[in-house]
């Protein structure tokens, strides 16, 4: 077994696809940041004061009342895993994130998360502002 270095230089157009799914992550995770720090000033309206960081993140993952976020912080993490891979990228993943992304914002999205966010964006610009962000983002790529 021979470990030799790839000693070719990387294609731009990957280097460009990689670029443009790092500024979709980021997009997403500023806006599920957003998101939980709106859905938690709900939680704490009706429950009381969250305990702090810790049960805070077991509300998130665990409490009924965030499940609809799950299928965000899900579609955040394949983006990461395809972000991290280290081979070319297939036309094929990039379209098929593309995809996954829109579905999920769908407002009819069998999740629920499309027509929560929704319901929350018109309550908020800084809402708003975050999903021309990532849409804008998403556009982007091809």
């Amino acid at each position: 077994m021979s470990l030799t270095r790839d000693t070719r230089p990387p294609d731009p157009e990957q280097q460009a696809q990689r670029k443009r799914l790092d500024e979709l992550a980021r997009a997403l995770r500023q806006t599920h940041s957003a998101l939980l720090e709106a859905v938690k000033a709900d939680f704490e309206g009706l429950n009381g004061k969250i305990g702090g960081p810790f049960h805070f993140f077991q509300l998130v993952t665990a409490d009924p009342f965030f499940q609809w976020l799950r299928p965000l912080s899900g579609a955040m993490a394949s983006l990461d895993e395809l972000i991290d891979e280290k081979r070319l990228l297939q036309a094929t993943e990039i379209g098929g994130i593309q995809e996954a992304i829109n579905a999920l914002l769908a407002q009819d999205n069998p999740s629920g998360f499309g027509a929560n966010f929704e319901t929350r964006v018109r309550d908020s610009q800084n809402l708003a502002d975050h999903r021309a962000d990532v849409l804008g983002t998403l556009a982007a790529i091809r």
